[in-house]
């Protein structure tokens, strides 16, 4: 994993998005395909099939699916994990242990929060 660097505008618009969710974890999502933004998800606590398939707790969808959903069956897609506390801290956003497999099958760059930064870990490539 490497240290990098977030595009200014997205980090504040996943931040001012995570801050209007009424939960206590405040998941973000951001998918681009070539720079853009294709697609946004967040933490969901109504089910939906897909959560299911993949095993879920509950069958929640977590922000990564969320927005994946959206944007299925598009190739070259870049995932962007934000999370921020109710005070706007940064915090962890890296996929869970359900997630974590299929993001790496389906997007080539997976970037995450660590309280300290943005991490980037392989995808696909």
């Amino acid at each position: 994993m490497e240290a990098v660097d977030c595009p200014c505008n997205l980090y504040e618009m996943a931040k001012e998005i995570c801050l209007r969710i009424d939960r206590p974890k405040r998941h973000c999502s951001v998918i681009l395909h070539r720079g853009r933004v294709v697609a946004v998800g967040t933490n969901q606590m109504k089910t939906h099939p897909i959560a299911k398939r993949y095993g879920y707790l509950f069958d929640e969808m977590h922000s990564e699916l969320d927005a994946f959903r959206k944007c299925e069956g598009r190739a070259g897609l870049e995932l962007w994990n934000f999370r921020f506390n109710r005070f706007g801290q940064e915090r962890i956003s890296r996929p869970c242990p359900k997630c974590l497999p299929w993001c790496v099958e389906v997007f080539d760059g997976i970037h995450f929060t660590t309280g300290e930064g943005i991490k980037r870990m392989r995808g696909n490539t």
